[in-house]
């Protein structure tokens, strides 16, 4: 069996499905809340398998890769400090960048064979528009500036 590596399921303000199997079309084991921490190692296709946080770790389910923050930076504390910030009717809110210890492009476009237009501190303040998809649109002054892929923003 691979190595598992801990995580934590994104804050969302609500709860992520385990399915039992890789796939939407699998049905619903069971429902974690969002922010707790788990085990996972990937599985493929955008999907993870999931382990229990409890000691032994046994293997619950699977769950879309995109809803688990991971790597070094979910060792660090979430700072709530700067927890999203609502910028009226505008749809705009602040977010964090995963911290990874380096930085993360922000593109022109959404999807990674679109050029670097800036690069961001991981860890740092960015201003998002939330849109539900893998590469989320950014604003700097009010104007739209690029897109940054979905893993590497917290609580998204």
């Amino acid at each position: 069996m691979a190595a598992q590596t801990r995580g934590m399921v994104k804050r969302e303000g609500g709860y992520t499905n385990v399915r039992s199997g890789p796939g939407t079309y699998y049905s619903v084991v069971r429902k974690i809340r969002d922010g707790s921490t788990i085990y996972y190692t990937n599985y493929g296709g955008g999907w993870c398998a999931v382990y229990s946080n409890s000691s032994p770790r046994s293997f619950i389910g699977y769950m879309a890769s995109s809803k688990i923050v991971r790597g070094s930076g979910y060792d660090r504390p979430y700072d709530r400090s700067y927890d999203r910030t609502n910028y009226s009717t505008s749809g705009l809110v602040s977010a964090q960048v995963v911290r990874e210890g380096g930085y993360t492009n922000i593109r022109r476009g959404p999807g990674s064979n679109y050029g670097i237009v800036k690069k961001v501190r991981d860890g740092s303040w960015i201003t998002i528009r939330p849109n539900g998809s893998t590469w989320i649109p950014v604003y700097q002054g009010g104007r739209h500036i690029g897109y940054i892929h979905a893993s590497k923003v917290y609580n998204y």
